[in-house]
């Protein structure tokens, strides 16, 4: 009778740990079931430089692409602002450089802004907002203006000089370009970034091998290049960039 007075008691035990046990199962699936997930977009400035003081070449009133990204694609279309400096100091929009802000449309992970600078120096750009940013930039050394010549000795001949951007490109952009009728043809320019093309018109077609001097003046640095006018004809190419010390420069390609 005793033993069965244990088991009975037993019996009666069993179905209150049975209860207790799914008490606890049902608070862990709770738990679980309030864990959520939260993905934090870092916006950046997509570059190609290779150390963080790399610098971009830019021309006077000329626009430059500024790409930013995010590190995963974003869920509503997302508006990125800048702050430009200048030379260290502050540098002043309309004054300094117009500029347009980005824009990462929806599901996307880039977009696109540009900025046009006004005057020389030395620019940092650097993403304002949103929060959450690297803080890192992109650098711009604004190059002067060029001032490009033609000169022959007879005025009786007429030729005019064309500056197109690309390289030999008639669908190219004509960035500047001389009409006259004197001997001394000149225009002063900046230059985009990349290559641009000289291209002389012998106005009269005379092609008679006329001796013609092409002057390049860039911030006081002056490169000539004798030229044969006996046909319409480019003549030189020029590749505008940094240097190796980080200044603006010129290299030419002399197609005489």
């Amino acid at each position: 009778m005793k033993n069965f007075n244990k088991i009975y008691k037993l019996l009666l035990v069993l179905p209150l740990i049975f209860m207790v046990g799914c008490d606890d199962s049902d608070d862990i699936v709770e738990v679980l079931t309030q864990t959520t997930t939260t993905t934090v977009n870092t916006v950046f400035i997509e570059t190609n430089a290779t150390h963080d003081d790399s610098a971009r070449y830019a021309g006077l009133g000329f626009s430059n692409t500024i790409t930013v990204g995010s590190n995963n694609p974003v869920s509503s279309d997302l508006a990125v602002a800048f702050s430009v400096t200048k030379d260290g100091g502050a540098a002043v929009d309309g004054s300094d450089y117009t500029i347009n802000n980005a824009v990462i449309l929806e599901s996307e992970s880039f977009g696109t802004g540009d900025i046009t600078f006004l005057e020389l120096g030395r620019y940092e750009v650097r993403i304002n907002s949103p929060s959450g940013e690297v803080n890192n930039k992109e650098i711009f050394v604004v190059a002067p203006s060029a001032t490009i010549s033609i000169e022959w000795d007879d005025s009786y001949y007429d030729y005019d000089h064309y500056l197109f951007v690309g390289n030999q490109d008639f669908d190219g952009e004509i960035i500047a370009n001389t009409f006259g009728t004197t001997s001394f043809e000149t225009f002063t320019t900046s230059l985009p970034e990349g290559e641009t093309s000289i291209y002389i018109n012998d106005y009269w077609n005379d092609n008679a091998s006329i001796p013609v001097i092409l002057t390049v003046d860039f911030g006081g640095n002056v490169s000539t290049f004798d030229v044969i006018m006996d046909k319409d004809k480019w003549v030189l190419v020029i590749d505008a960039g940094l240097d190796e010390d980080g200044n603006p420069a010129l290299t030419f390609t002399d197609l005489n």
